[in-house]
């Protein structure tokens, strides 16, 4: 598992944990692949940091 600013997330990229909003609510879960909307919203949303998979 590796953490990176959503700034250097890719279309692609497979999160490797659960992604929680604020209020607890799951924004994605683990195993989802990153698209430029997700990354997008994410960002949009706060969210600075995400894991992700190592092998993909």
């Amino acid at each position: 598992m590796r953490k990176i600013h959503i700034s250097h997330a890719k279309s692609g990229d497979v999160l490797a944990v659960d992604l929680f909003a604020a209020n607890g609510s799951v924004l994605l879960s683990r195993g989802v692949r990153l698209t430029n909307g997700y990354i997008r919203s994410l960002a949009q949303k706060g969210v600075q940091y995400i894991y992700l998979n190592p092998w993909c």
